[in-house]
This record gives C-alpha cells, structure tokens and sequence, in this order.
C-alpha cells in the first residue's frame, strides 16, 4: 500500500461503528482525490432488504458534503456484477463495451468508464467501491488496482461494524414506526366499533324504555 492509502486507512481506522457517515465520506473523497476521477460511489448491502443500496456519492460542486444517497443497483449493472461475483471489473476491458451495462446514475452523470471494487470483509462482499470518469480510456492500472484492493480489505472491518449498526438502528426505527401504526390503526377500528355501537343503543333504547302502560291511541 503507498503512503497516501496507509495515512487514509489510520484515519478511517479511527472512527467507531457509529461514524458510518464519516468513513464513507473519508474513504470516497480520499480515493477520488488521489486517483483524479470524477465520481466516486459506495454501495452497500442491506441485509434487511437484501439488495445494494449506494449509500454515498461524491458531489463535483460540493466535495466536502456528506451525502447520503438511496440509489439501488439494477441487477444488471457492473456494481451489482462485482458484488456478486466477488471480483473486480473494470468498464474498459468488457467485450460488449460498457455502455450496455450503464445505470441511470452513470447515464445522467455522463459516466464512460468505471472500475468496481467488491468491499470484501472475511472472504465476503459487504458492498462495493466505484470510481469513474466521464471520459473513455484506461485509468487505472493493476497494480493500482490491487493497491486500492489492499486497501478496502483493510477497512471492510471497520466498515462492516458502522453498517451493521447503522442498519440495526434505521431497522428498529422502522419497527417502532410500525408499531406506532399498528397501534393507531387498533385505537381507531376500536373508536369505529364503539360508535357502531352506540349508534345502535341510540336506535334500540328509545323502543325498549317505551312506557308499557300506554295503550295505543
């Protein structure tokens, strides 16, 4: 690993399986200052969902901001191909050309080529890595493309710790939510059968209380 992704790894290493936010944003700003791309995206699988969701993409106009995304990867594109099939792919080395395997994000983004890092932690895919670049051409070679290797493999620990927690936290605020609803949802279809009910005591009591001693007219 050179010095550049050795000083970047210390500091993503640093953060707590709270700061998810943080290590995505380090991790993508770092890599795309250092390879010169346009873009860089990581996607990560959601294991309630069970699909990869892109939960961070660089901003050419704001760099600095920690964005959050929620794109999901067609099953199609090289994301998910690499996720999948646990390798690296490299847009400029695929027989059919890589517009065929284009997303709605490389399209609108004007994205031509692409390279596809899983994110592998104890020999399985958590996510993927992208860089990209809105011109054609070869802009990373195999050694660096083992280097950056290399270096996912040594934060997919750190990383694979904040998702899960995130994913654990965002999961029980969709169950709470839940069973908020649920419970509004019961309150209200009890209200309903107890005005149902009242309607008919208001119909039935008038007859049932009528003086017996009152003969008819």
């Amino acid at each position: 690993m050179n010095r550049d992704l050795e000083k970047l790894a210390q500091k993503i290493e640093v953060f707590g399986k709270e700061n998810l936010s943080d290590i995505l944003h380090y991790t993508a700003v770092g890599l795309k200052s250092l390879f010169e791309c346009h873009m860089v995206r990581i996607y990560l699988e959601d294991l309630h969902q069970g699909i990869l969701i892109c939960q961070y993409m660089t901003d050419q106009k704001h760099p600095e901001e920690r964005q959050i995304t929620q794109f999901i990867s067609p099953r199609g594109s090289i994301t998910s191909q690499a996720f999948y099939e646990n390798k690296v792919i490299l847009s400029w080395t695929l027989p059919e050309g890589f517009v065929k395997y284009r997303n709605p994000i490389e399209k609108i983004s004007g994205i031509q080529s692409s390279v596809v890092f899983p994110i592998v932690h104890e020999l399985r895919p958590i996510g993927t890595l992208t860089l990209d670049w809105q011109e054609e051409g070869e802009f990373l070679s195999n050694k660096n493309v083992e280097v950056v290797n290399e270096f996912l493999t040594r934060i997919s620990t750190v990383m694979d710790q904040a998702k899960r927690f995130h994913q654990k936290i965002s999961f029980s605020r969709h169950l709470d939510l839940a069973r908020k609803k649920e419970a509004a949802w019961m309150i209200v279809r009890s209200a309903v059968k107890l005005i149902d009910k009242l309607s008919l005591a208001s119909v039935l009591v008038p007859a049932s209380t009528k003086d017996p001693n009152l003969g008819p007219d």
